[in-house]
């Protein structure tokens, strides 16, 4: 990660940003981030990429597949309050197949 983001928060926050705005932009480019990994896995799914799809699977926890596997969209659920990245749950949901629509729920 090239710059961190709390920093920006914080600076948005100081120079008298209304807090609902900020928490709006933080929460859109979560979001964003959320679809973008799932797309990133189910491209690496799609295209058959053998070096990164060996990388997700050292990256990802057998626990997690195992969530997602059996429990879908509340697998991602689980997996978001697991202290692990974010987008290592994301990416492994777009691997997995998670229904998409279900995912962004």
């Amino acid at each position: 990660q090239p710059f961190p983001y709390v920093p920006l928060i914080f600076m948005a926050v100081q120079a008298a940003v209304p807090k609902p705005t900020v928490f709006a932009a933080c929460a859109a480019a979560s979001y964003s981030a959320g679809i973008m990994g799932y797309l990133v896995g189910a491209s690496i799914k799609a295209w058959q990429i053998s070096s990164l799809d060996g990388l997700l699977k050292r990256l990802t926890a057998p626990a997690l597949i195992d969530i997602m596997t059996r429990k879908g969209p509340l697998g991602v659920f689980i997996a978001a309050l697991m202290p692990i990245p974010l987008a290592i749950a994301t990416w492994t949901a777009g691997y997995l197949g998670v229904d998409f629509l279900q995912f962004l729920l």
